[in-house]
C-alpha cells in the first residue's frame, strides 16, 4: 500500500466511531498497537489481556501468552486468557519473559509494588514492559480501580522496583482530555437520570447533544492551540528492567 494512502487511512480512522460516542476522544487500538508493535518480540507477557487483541502483533516474532484476573477479567469482561491469576503472584518462572504487557491494568492493581517486584523477577535482564493508564478517566470496575498516577508517580515506583523509564509519553492533547469528561460526563448524568426515573429526563435530549460538540470542539482545538502539558487523558510507559 502506497505511504500516503497508509497516512490518509489512519487520519481517517477516528471517523469508525462517531463523535456521538462519549469516548471518541480516547485513544484507539489501532494507535496503541502503532505505539506497541515494535516492542512486542521474543516472550510477551500480556497482564490484563482481555480478548488477546494483542496477539496477532506477536505471531511470527514470538510467543503471546495472555494472562487476565479471574474475578474480573471472567466475569465482567469475558476475558479469554491463556492463563488466569494475580499480577502479585505471577505463574511464571524467573527471567523467562523479554516483554510484559499492561495496558489499562495499573490502576486496578491492588499491591502495586508487589506486582512490579513481580514482574521485575518474571523480565530477562534488559525486558521491557508497555504500560498504558489512564490520566483523566472515570472510576470503572469498582471497587478494583484503586489509583491514578501522575508522570512523576509513574518515575517513582518504577525506578523504586529496579526499572529504567526510557520514556512516558502523554497519550492526547489537554483540551482533548478536558473534551473527554466533559462528554463521558454528560453520558454518565443522563444514565443516571433514566436509572433514577428522575424529573431530570427533561434535560437529557440537550445533555446528550452536548456530547457530539464537545468531541468535536475539543478535536478541532487540540490541532489548533498549544499544548499543556499538565492535562492529558492518559500516559504511554516504556521501562527496562537494569541488567
Amino acid at each position: 500500500m502506497p505511504m500516503t494512502l497508509q497516512r490518509l487511512r489512519r487520519a481517517l480512522s477516528w471517523l469508525r466511531r462517531p463523535p456521538l460516542h462519549p469516548q471518541w476522544l480516547l485513544d484507539s487500538r489501532e494507535s496503541v498497537a502503532r505505539w506497541a508493535a515494535p516492542h512486542l518480540e521474543g516472550a510477551v507477557l500480556d497482564l490484563g489481556c482481555g480478548d488477546r487483541w494483542l496477539e496477532p502483533l506477536v505471531e511470527g516474532r514470538g510467543q503471546y501468552v495472555g494472562l487476565d484476573s479471574l474475578a474480573t477479567g471472567a466475569a465482567r469482561h469475558g476475558a479469554r486468557p491463556r492463563l488466569f491469576g494475580d499480577a502479585a503472584s505471577l505463574p511464571v518462572t524467573d527471567a523467562a519473559i523479554d516483554c510484559v504487557v499492561l495496558l489499562e491494568v495499573l490502576e486496578h492493581l491492588e499491591d502495586l509494588r508487589a506486582a512490579l517486584r513481580e514482574i521485575s523477577r518474571t523480565l530477562k535482564p534488559g525486558g521491557r514492559v508497555l504500560l498504558g493508564m489512564p490520566r483523566q478517566y472515570p472510576i470503572h470496575d469498582a471497587p478494583q480501580h484503586v489509583q491514578h498516577y501522575t508522570t512523576h508517580g509513574l518515575a517513582r515506583e518504577m525506578t523504586a522496583a529496579g526499572f529504567e523509564v526510557r520514556s512516558i509519553d502523554r497519550s492526547r492533547h489537554a483540551v482533548e482530555a478536558a473534551g473527554l469528561l466533559v462528554a463521558i460526563g454528560c453520558a454518565g448524568v443522563a444514565i443516571e437520570a433514566f436509572r433514577r426515573r428522575s424529573p431530570a429526563l427533561v434535560l437529557v435530549p440537550l445533555v446528550l447533544a452536548m456530547i457530539p460538540v464537545a468531541n468535536l470542539t475539543a478535536w478541532v482545538a487540540a490541532r489548533l492551540l498549544p499544548d499543556w502539558p499538565a492535562l492529558t487523558t492518559g500516559y504511554r510507559v516504556l521501562p527496562t528492567k537494569l541488567a
